[in-house]
């Protein structure tokens, strides 16, 4: 508890907020994004756990992004005793428009009912039939607009998602596991920004994102792999909501430590720290705190974090389930 006050009071401090003034742009204010961090505290009380360290280091990161940690554009994840900072696909997009060269850019998702045709340099159809369901995703393209009109593309299919999910640091917790579509999108602007003429800016937030995305490669014709620039034509429908995947348990892997490359000798970095399993305590007391609240709270929290209703709260992470309790209590005036 004393550790939550301690952060509360450094939120609010002079000294803090000076802190924020040098680091953030021109185009926020402290006071907002103090207003902000207060409110993520508030949503996620996990949080104050967090080591002081890590907690403000990931805070003026952000500040010196001009992205507020405000469950859109980035997330404060508490791993442990340590706060990672996770950038959100509508983040990195926000700072690729700051680049100057884009007039617009956007992930789509694709689903299996959805009319879709790509001729390998471009999206050429998209339509969405929004009288009935889509049915799952099965691939994620990106579309940059550059400021003469062309177009660039990128797709990726469902398994290569997957794939830089599993080598990511935080792909068995937080976001990937409440929010599989969004991090889909992430995924596929992270690969798509290799390609285009951003700014330092959009390379140092993606050096300062915990869930780093490694590079698995380029992909081959049959993954649609789509050029750096295309002016063509298109009729793309934009996408409707999308039924997020039920998240699935998966037996626990043995970490491998990453060996660096040595002068003499190896020498072995330790593997990133893994949120903690959910346990059974944690899990009965959100289960009671349901109980006996009204259908409307819970719905509300449920949407504020991005689940579906119907959620089985046992397959949430550690981070997912305290982040719900905190925006229910909330929402029962706790």
């Amino acid at each position: 508890m004393s550790d939550k006050l301690t952060i509360r009071q450094q939120l609010s401090s002079d000294a803090f907020k000076g802190q924020l003034a040098m680091a953030l742009p021109s185009i926020a204010t402290p006071e907002r994004f103090m207003r902000v961090a207060l409110t993520t505290l508030n949503k996620t009380p996990k949080l104050a756990e967090c080591t002081q360290s890590s907690f403000f280091a990931a805070m003026l990161d952000c500040a010196s992004l001009g992205i507020e940690p405000d469950g859109r554009r980035a997330h404060l994840i508490p791993y442990g005793k340590t706060c990672q900072l996770i950038i959100d696909y509508k983040g990195l997009i926000e700072l690729g428009r700051r680049s100057g060269e884009l007039s617009d850019w956007k992930a789509v998702l694709v689903c299996d009912k959805d009319e879709f045709a790509a001729d390998g340099e471009a999206v050429t159809v998209h339509h969405v039939n929004y009288r009935e369901p889509r049915g799952e995703v099965f691939a994620v393209y990106s579309v940059a607009t550059f400021k003469d009109g062309t177009k660039a593309y990128e797709v990726m299919t469902r398994d290569e998602v997957e794939a830089i999910r599993k080598r990511s640091k935080a792909g068995r917790g937080g976001p990937w596991v409440t929010d599989w579509n969004e991090m889909a999108k992430k995924t596929v602007i992270r690969r798509h920004s290799k390609s285009l003429p951003l700014s330092a800016e959009f390379r140092d937030a993606a050096g300062k994102d915990y869930d780093s995305l490694p590079d698995v490669g380029a992909m081959d014709a049959s993954a649609l792999t789509m050029p750096q620039r295309a002016s063509v034509a298109t009729d793309v429908t934009a996408e409707a909501e999308v039924e997020e995947p039920k998240p699935k348990r998966k037996s626990k892997k043995k970490k491998e430590a990453e060996v660096t490359e040595p002068p003499l000798a190896e020498e072995k970095e330790e593997a990133p720290a893994e949120p903690a399993p959910v346990e059974l305590s944690d899990l009965a007391k959100v289960r009671e705190l349901e109980k006996d609240a009204p259908a409307g709270p819970i719905r509300r929290a449920r949407k504020e974090c991005n689940m579906p209703e119907d959620v089985d709260l046992a397959t949430l992470s550690d981070t997912a389930l305290i982040a719900y309790s905190g925006v229910l209590n909330a929402a029962l005036g706790n």
